[in-house]
Parts: C-alpha cells; structure tokens; sequence
C-alpha cells in the first residue's frame, strides 16, 4: 500500500468528491486533505476549470467531467496492468522453482 498520493491522486479524489456537487467540508473529507492544501487545490481546479463554484456548491464543470471518466479508466488500467503483473511475476518465480528442482 503506498502512503503518499501523487496529484492525479488527489485530483481525482477531489473531483470524485464534487462529482454531485459538495462544500468544501464534504471534499476535504471525501479526499482526505488538510482544509490549507484542499483550498490550494480548488483553486487551481477551477483556474483548469474543471470545477466551479455555484451557490456555495462545487460542481464538475464539462471539462472536469471528462477529466474524471479518463482518470477512471486511467486508474482501471494501471490495476489491471499492476495484476498482469504480479501474475507474470508468480509464474516467472514458479519457472525459477522449476529450474531448481532440475538442477537438484
């Protein structure tokens, strides 16, 4: 389990977080971030437009929207690639047993 996020990361939780629309205490939560560094992020989020602010609620702008389905599957694939290969990892170590057995 890694212990600290990259930005995509945090990005995305965010923007899974104001995907129907949320305060900033429901995404500070929802996203586990300090309230100083969600405030940092929000505002670069709605620079990128990606969020924006409507009456007190933060919402998926069109462009975040997008940003979130592509970061789904983005993260969809990075799993199932990091699965291959831990399976290709265990057949890999599965041949080297093998080879020993072999040898013996």
């Amino acid at each position: 389990m890694r212990k600290y996020r990259d930005k995509l990361e945090i990005v995305y939780d965010i923007l899974l977080a104001v995907s129907d629309g949320a305060r900033k205490t429901h995404i500070m939560y929802k996203a586990n971030l300090s309230y100083k560094l969600l405030v940092s992020y929000l505002e670069e989020m709605i620079n990128c437009e990606l969020v924006c602010l409507d009456n007190g609620l933060y919402i998926l702008t069109e462009g975040g929207k997008e940003f979130l389905s592509k970061a789904k599957l983005y993260f969809y694939l990075q799993e199932r690639v990091r699965s291959e290969t831990e399976k290709m990892n265990n057949e890999k170590n599965g041949l080297k047993q093998m080879l020993s057995l072999l040898q013996e």
